[in-house]
């Protein structure tokens, strides 16, 4: 019988009930070409690899580019990176954790969640003193005003016009049509989202002497944020972890004025449930592009069990029709990516990581500052309604040839294992990918034996070099279905 493609686009999709589902996809990309003539209906390509920028030491707590110059903050110090990557330091950023940043082209203003808040005009960096200036968890700019969100999670409120010193006591609104607490906002076509626990609601500049926003009659969500550090603006929308009244916490998109829609899968919510409320509370979000892939990276830490990263592809979403997540992870163990934000300048997507400094993404890179990293893809159970199968030939095919001169990777290898019990991974059966130049090299399996009921395949590369996963085939007698 002919060779059937299994498909390898479905991401990241394990279920609580393992012969459903333990589909893992691991610093790979999910790609859907945008032509109708192509290889196969999706591939997985490698996500990219960084290389230092300016060496940093401190813990890394965010970062914005302000008139084509990037600024971050690591530890309490605030640096400026220059495009030859020399780090300036312009003074001191008090506190711990992620800082919320927004401009006017002339101020940048720091906000230290619950903590102080400070300017700086490309010449001095100086705290915000004004005595109706309350303390604050987030900043955005809009219409000339500089808006924040009370830490007391009572109020928003703005500065005078292009002037963050300035503040006038009656300056403030709130938001009221559920009484949650503010949790943070977000600026989307023009509008001003202020985000609570439980709902969204909307308001709009009317001018005037006054306090200038006003309530949009009837623009509300009915869903709200859990994360502060999570609401991240993307193709002009935004998304954040959250949900509404007595539900669990999964991860939305808003789509309108009264519209968020859930972009998290099942799959997804039952790993967010795994954690804590007070881990959830603290995830962070940031996006940035991929080789013409959309991409949107939601981090959750933990003490107890493994800190993971979750990625949205919103491009391949949209082409596919249904959600597609990967995960990104640093080094070959279970874990997060290291990134705690990314800022695009100087034409490179930089990285502030804790202790490391500043690097950026680099597409001929495929290690994270020269430590190797793990690239894996598992396969949906495959079957035949019950049936023994026996598996005669699997092909996987990558771009081959992608060796390097000399060291590990001179003759790479990908690593095939599997299960008959979606449980225990094993019988590794290595096959080259082709050392540098060997264009004909084939990743091929034969002769795997019976399939009693099911059974799940795993691919794993871990050697620094080009990894992209074009197609998956397998011949067996008695038929597939996959």
């Amino acid at each position: 019988m002919p060779k059937s493609e299994v498909p390898i686009l479905g991401g990241f999709y394990q279920s609580r009930s393992k012969p459903l589902s333990i589909q893992r996809c691991v610093n790979l990309v999910p790609v859907i070409p945008d032509t109708p003539n192509k290889l196969s209906s999706g591939m997985l390509y490698p996500t990219n690899g960084q290389t230092i920028f300016s060496s940093i030491a401190g813990e890394a707590r965010g970062g914005h580019v302000m008139s084509n110059v990037p600024y971050f903050v690591f530890g309490n110090t605030l640096y400026s990176i220059d495009s030859a990557g020399v780090s300036t330091s312009i003074g001191t950023i008090e506190g711990v954790g992620l800082c919320s940043f927004a401009d006017n082209g002339s101020y940048l203003v720091i906000v230290v969640p619950n903590g102080k808040s400070y300017t700086y005009d490309k010449a001095t960096l100086a705290e915000i003193t004004n005595t109706n200036f309350r303390k604050s968890d987030t900043v955005r700019f809009k219409d000339g005003y500089f808006i924040f969100t009370a830490s007391d999670g009572d109020v928003f409120f703005n500065s005078e016009l292009n002037d963050p010193t300035s503040y006038r006591a009656l300056d403030f609104g709130s938001s009221e049509v559920d009484p949650d607490a503010i949790v943070g906002q977000e600026i989307n076509h023009n509008e001003l989202f202020i985000i609570n626990k439980e709902t969204i609601e909307l308001f709009q500049n009317i001018g005037g002497a006054d306090f200038p926003f006003q309530r949009i009659q009837g623009a509300n969500i009915q869903k709200g944020a859990i994360a502060r550090d999570s609401i991240i603006r993307f193709d002009d929308t935004f998304a954040f972890l959250g949900g509404g009244h007595n539900e669990r916490p999964a991860i939305y998109q808003v789509i309108n004025s009264a519209t968020a829609n859930r972009i998290s899968t099942d799959s997804i919510d039952e790993e967010l449930q795994r954690y804590s409320i007070s881990e959830l509370e603290n995830c962070s979000a940031f996006s940035y592009k991929q080789d013409g892939q959309q991409l949107v990276a939601f981090t959750i830490e933990s003490a107890s069990r493994d800190s993971v990263t979750f990625v949205y592809n919103s491009t391949a979403s949209l082409r596919a029709g249904y959600p597609v997540w990967f995960q990104n992870q640093s080094g070959i163990a279970n874990n997060k990516w290291n990134v705690r934000d990314i800022q695009y300048a100087y034409g490179k997507m930089l990285c502030a990581i804790p202790d490391v400094g500043v690097t950026y993404l680099d597409p001929d890179t495929y290690t994270e500052n020269g430590s190797n990293i793990l690239r894996e893809f598992t396969t949906l159970p495959i079957n035949n309604n019950g049936q023994t199968l026996f598996a005669r030939e699997m092909e996987l095919t990558m771009e081959s040839g992608v060796g390097l001169t000399s060291g590990q990777g001179s003759d790479p290898t990908v690593i095939m294992d599997y299960t008959d019990n979606n449980k225990h991974f094993g019988n590794d059966r290595n096959r080259s990918i082709g050392k540098k130049g060997d264009f004909k090299a084939r990743a091929v399996w034969r002769r795997m034996g019976r399939i009693p009921y099911f059974r799940t395949f795993r691919f794993r590369v871990t050697d620094p070099v080009k990894t992209v996963m074009l197609k998956l085939t397998i011949d067996v007698a008695g038929g597939i279905d996959a």
